[in-house]
């Protein structure tokens, strides 16, 4: 095992009825166990019981005598008390066979509670934990005695006794003693009664302050407990703490920001001050590239390693780490509020999962994070070709994809291009959520469902394989602005993200949202790209008891970045666009998107055969959403 970074606390007593061996109680009723062992420790990882190394916990291997004294500490309340006692020299560890830094702690503070004497000849002994020993553990943190003028068990029959009290299963009889039934047994243990009250194990913990409230919410749940209202500070005040984040590459510039940079880094410096000012903290950025990023959130996880108050980070690596069980619900924080106008409510429930929300947009994200997908062009060439602004069509409704195509069209016609529109093979998917479409829709238990219209689809692919001077690019985001800027194309189908590189100099490049299908569609959408899409996300192991109502601090005080961002990039007509394109977005929180732009991308191609590619893909495509489908419904049958 690892050793652990651990916040160090007040020292934690427990009250005496933890301790008390003066009445039986009855035995407890036995709560239904986790699918399986491996969710059992991730449960319990999640308010610090039990912990891996990193990367697994380990549970076919035979705990030793060692492990098996961490845990007694922890299921007795007091393992901050323990670290800060050896931290400060008020305690030592006197057995020779325990070197290990991790583990002294814990031993030290077993010898001077006189719970253990070792083996003798100064050893504590590292032999394999019985499962007679583990259930006399157990059994002594629910205030059962061994020991004494009165005892209600001794090590012989702790396992039947600890039968009797619901906390030990007769199935465990044939199976190893490994770490998997250590974790089911402390599991029943947490739900068991305290003796002589009518309050788990858990709920006592936690009203002792030994394990954090929120963290052990759905496992009160689990056990049928009353989970206690929280109380909201009047003010946050984080007595200097950092606030860390991990943020995916170069996310952490919309964090941080430069007093002395352009209209944004300067809006985003201010924001910085007024968190920190207003919160009494410091913000610290640590950033992951690619697969590192949702490596490191399981990897803390697993360990039970806090690192990290909250994530930023793209939404295709978080997908995954919903399906494991390793965010929170944000929505279910206390202190947030999803419906206030810092928050955007279209994207938050596109990202939203059976009605938990385990990634949220809002303005804390601003503006790095605006990867909603638009048209580049130049009015210019529009006018030069008879047609209104594009900007003024979407203002009157006007913006179709029959617009798109005319205007493609006129400027392919001209001796201005060979071209009139440069894309990726993104461009189908875009135009597809523009028109109101969605890859997937929801069911019952609102999980994803299968919600391609194949007619719809082949209609649209039709009208874009019909577009005149459709150039599909490998790279979009540099062959874009080039090719507008050389009159090469009219039209540039990239996302906000990249707008520096159209913007820049005296270009007058404008932006418009993606267009509508026909005139009979209401709204104008500005779907998300999957892949670039920053969200943010919160691991189940937060220490901070206020992050709810530090994060919507965050994100009212980071409500004048989409401000910030139309100043930059807006003109006249641009403003109205990027703030109509800011504040309306959609996203499909399922990893197929790719999958299915792969699809439509084969348009250059086999163009006249969208329809059939549909038909084709169609049953592969629903395979992949319930696949989706079934990794979350997993989770949920967890919780």
């Amino acid at each position: 095992m690892k050793a652990k970074r651990i916040r160090t606390t007040l020292a934690l007593t427990l009250c005496a009825a933890l301790l008390s061996a003066s009445m039986q109680t009855a035995a407890v009723s036995t709560p239904e166990l986790p699918a399986d062992e491996n969710t059992t420790a991730l449960a319990l990882s999640t308010i610090n019981i039990f912990q891996g190394d990193g990367t697994s916990f380990n549970l076919d291997d035979v705990p030793d005598r060692v492990q098996a004294a961490i845990m007694v500490v922890r299921m007795r309340g007091e393992e901050q008390a323990a670290l800060a006692a050896y931290a400060a020299g008020e305690i030592a560890n006197p057995f020779t066979d325990v070197p290990e830094d991790w583990a002294a702690p814990y031993v030290a503070w077993l010898y001077d509670k006189g719970i253990t004497k070792g083996i003798g000849d100064g050893k504590f002994g590292r032999a394999d934990c019985s499962p007679a020993e583990y259930a006399t553990f157990m059994l002594r943190a629910l205030g059962y005695a061994d020991t004494g003028d009165v005892t209600e068990f001794s090590w012989q029959n702790a396992v039947a006794f600890a039968k009797e009290k619901g906390i030990y299963l007769d199935a465990f009889d044939g199976d190893t003693f490994d770490r998997g039934t250590m974790a089911n047994i402390t599991y029943l243990t947490l739900a068991a009664d305290v003796k002589n009250t009518s309050k788990s194990l858990l709920s006592t913990l936690t009203e002792a302050g030994a394990i954090d409230q929120r963290a052990a919410k759905g496992l009160l749940a689990a056990f049928g407990e009353e989970i206690p209202e929280a109380v909201e500070p009047d003010h946050i005040d984080l007595h200097g703490a950092q606030l860390n984040i991990l943020v995916q590459n170069a996310a952490g510039r919309s964090l941080l920001g430069d007093e002395a940079g352009d209209t944004i880094d300067t809006a985003l410096y201010a924001r910085r001050m007024a968190i920190e000012d207003g919160m009494n903290t410091v913000l610290q950025t640590t950033a992951a590239e690619g697969d590192d990023f949702s490596k490191w959130i399981r990897n803390t996880v697993m360990a039970y390693d806090p690192i990290f108050d909250m994530h930023i980070g793209s939404l295709n690596d978080i997908t995954p780490l919903v399906s494991m069980g390793c965010l929170v619900d944000i929505g279910a924080m206390d202190g947030i509020d999803l419906s206030k106008p810092w928050w955007n409510a279209g994207i938050n429930e596109g990202l939203s999962v059976a009605g938990m929300q385990f990634a949220a947009f809002g303005d804390l994200l601003m503006p790095d994070s605006a990867a909603q997908s638009v048209l580049y062009y130049s009015p210019e060439m529009v006018l030069s070709h008879g047609f209104d602004d594009p900007a003024d069509m979407v203002l009157d409704g006007d913006w179709t994809m029959d617009m798109f195509y005319q205007i493609a069209a006129a400027h392919a016609a001209s001796d201005a291009s060979r071209s009139s529109v440069a894309a990726d093979n993104y461009l189908p998917h875009k135009l597809y959520n523009g028109a109101g479409q969605s890859v997937v829709s929801r069911n019952d238990k609102e999980l994803f469902s299968f919600a391609i219209d194949v007619n719809f689809a082949a209609e649209l692919l039709t009208a874009i394989s019909e577009i005149p001077g459709l150039a599909y690019v490998a790279d979009i985001h540099a062959a874009g602005p080039q090719m507008l800027s050389e009159g090469g194309a009219i039209f540039a189908a990239d996302t906000l993200a990249n707008i520096d590189a159209y913007m820049s100099g005296d270009s007058s490049f404008s932006v418009v949202p993606m267009p509508k299908f026909d005139k009979a569609q209401e709204s104008y959408f500005s779907p998300a790209d999957f892949r670039t899409m920053q969200v943010l996300s919160v691991p189940v192991i937060y220490q901070k008891e206020e992050l709810g109502s530090v994060i919507e601090f965050m994100n009212e005080a980071s409500a004048g970045m989409q401000e910030a961002f139309v100043a930059k990039y807006g003109n006249e007509k641009n403003a109205d666009m990027l703030e109509l394109i800011l504040d309306g977005g959609m996203v499909d929180f399922v990893t197929i998107s790719g999958q299915l732009t792969d699809v439509l991308g084969q348009l250059n191609t086999a163009p006249n055969n969208a329809a059939m590619m549909i038909m084709q893909y169609q049953a592969v495509i629903a395979k992949q959403v319930e696949k989706v489908n079934a990794a979350f419904e997993e989770f949920l049958s967890r919780q």
